[in-house]
């Protein structure tokens, strides 16, 4: 992995595996970790905190990926499948990559890019025709990257405590 202008780092051996139950403290840091970056663009602070508080919890609810180093798990992903209760804003026939959290001072493009293929094998694993991604238009490192893996804008989502969200969706071949 490379950071910043020719500095190299030695290479970090990245595991995508499952979340496992133990992983909820960690996974609410990371969570935390990632949302402090929106906290200026939301109308409710303590709401929005409260929100990102809970968040580690969904992984009961969904299919959550770590992205595990030497050091322990660093960055996660929920996958909810097409058969998985949604909110409404959602098409529920279509798999959703929703809480993508991939701290600042991480290789963004590197964890996004390998937890996404996770959840993009996942949806073709069950023979999905597309794959849908709830994101921000905020981090925009992330979406760079969402657009360049074929991820195409769908329509705008309802923001949460402010910040803005939209759907995006791939098309996937076999």
């Amino acid at each position: 992995m490379r950071f910043g202008i020719g500095q190299e780092i030695k290479q970090v051996r990245v595991t995508i595996r499952p979340g496992r139950i133990g992983n909820q403290p960690t996974i609410a840091k990371i969570a935390r970790s990632v949302c402090s970056a929106l906290e200026s663009h939301c109308t409710d602070p303590v709401a929005f905190s409260s929100w990102v508080g809970n968040l580690s919890s969904y992984q009961f609810l969904h299919e959550a990926y770590v992205a595990e180093t030497e050091i322990g798990p660093v960055a996660v992903v929920h996958f909810i499948p097409s058969w998985n209760d949604k909110p409404d804003c959602f098409d529920l026939s279509v798999p959703l990559i929703r809480y993508l959290f991939v701290p600042p001072g991480l290789d963004t493009h590197e964890f996004t890019r390998r937890l996404l293929e996770v959840c993009i094998w996942r949806a073709r694993r069950d023979g999905n025709s597309s794959v849908a991604i709830h994101a921000t238009p905020i981090m925009s490192a992330e979406l760079e990257l969402i657009t360049k893996m074929g991820f195409e804008f769908v329509r705008a989502a309802p923001a949460i405590h402010g910040i803005p969200f939209n759907i995006y969706s791939k098309k996937l071949s076999y």
